[in-house]
């Protein structure tokens, strides 16, 4: 490891890995199940490897465009689960999750049997919206499939938006400003 990053946690589920920088530049640290992070805003970045499902392809063996918003989301929640945010826990207190905008840019075409990476960053955030990017890329080659992006806002279940509280907030402050300092 590069002395900008530091591990800060682990994660539960064996089909996550988890690299730092762009995967352009990893040496694919395959340190399995755990979270790497870089200290400046936006540069920790979560990466969920999954595999294409035939379910997930049209008649061509062509993943299906609608998939990748679904990827988004896989990516989202990883990234506030290692933050150590639950969504039942939000939605519990009363918060909604809800997604203000959503764009996704294809560039190549994923098929069936296909691993995927599906590289997940926090772009911005504050109190009441948190703003996404997304790579999805195919692992043997690295090729880059869909680039994307999405912003969520917090409501309450009413739908009127609300400040998220210092108990999540601070969670994701943390993981998003990691300090690398030995």
């Amino acid at each position: 490891m590069n002395g900008n990053n530091k591990l800060i946690c682990k994660a539960p589920n064996r089909r996550f890995y988890f690299y730092y920088e762009t995967f352009d530049k990893i040496q694919k640290e395959k340190y399995n199940n755990i979270l790497l992070a870089n200290k400046k805003m936006g540069d920790t970045m979560i990466i969920v490897r999954e595999k294409v499902r035939f379910v997930e392809t049209d008649m061509m063996g062509v993943v299906h465009h609608a998939n990748y918003f679904r990827w988004f989301e896989m990516g989202r929640v990883e990234y506030l689960r290692q933050a150590g945010i639950s969504l039942w826990d939000l939605m519990d207190d009363g918060f909604l999750f809800p997604i203000t905008e959503v764009s996704g840019k294809y560039k190549a075409s994923a098929k069936f049997d296909d691993i995927i990476l599906i590289e997940t960053k926090m772009k911005e955030f504050s109190k009441a919206k948190m703003v996404f990017s997304y790579h999805v890329r195919r692992e043997r080659d690295g090729q880059l499939l869909t680039i994307g992006h999405s912003q969520n806002v917090f409501t309450d279940k009413h739908g009127k938006i609300v400040r998220l509280p210092d108990t999540y907030y601070e969670k994701l402050l943390a993981a998003s400003k990691v300090d690398t300092e030995e």
